[in-house]
């Protein structure tokens, strides 16, 4: 039993060996053993997998950050209520405040005259424009 664990145990410690090598025409190779020239081949160090107590961690932030996104989100949709709400009873003060004011006369003005390339303007009532030329 002990020569068979002396015998499994260079197998288990190659598996976790990565070497990078390049031929040359450029061509970069990954692979588990080094190429026949060792010259060309470079062993990568490889990060060992996180623990099961890090996953765990990662898993408790992540449920904790879903429930502040849920959190954020109710907060969100209660103020836009909120501003809803008070832009409702601006409409409605405003609506009222309209019924209650006299409505302004109307300024009366001369007839309109169009100028091609300068607009419309208006010339005050009774302004000195014999229409009635023959």
């Amino acid at each position: 039993m002990l020569l068979t664990a002396s015998l499994l145990l260079p197998i288990v410690g190659t598996a976790d060996a990565v070497f990078k090598s390049v031929d040359k025409d450029g061509k970069i190779t990954y692979s588990s053993s080094p190429t026949e020239d060792h010259q060309q081949s470079v062993k990568v160090n490889i990060q060992p997998p996180p623990s099961d107590e890090a996953v765990k961690a990662a898993q408790e932030r992540h449920q904790q950050n879903l429930k502040t996104d849920k959190m954020l989100d109710e907060s969100r949709k209660h103020r836009a209520q909120e501003v809803a709400e008070k832009n409702r009873l601006r409409r409605e003060k405003k609506k009222k405040a309209e019924i209650h004011q006299k409505p302004e006369k109307p300024k009366e003005q001369g007839p309109y005259y169009g100028i091609p390339g300068h607009g419309i303007i208006v010339l005050p009532k009774g302004a000195g424009i014999n229409r009635n030329r023959n």
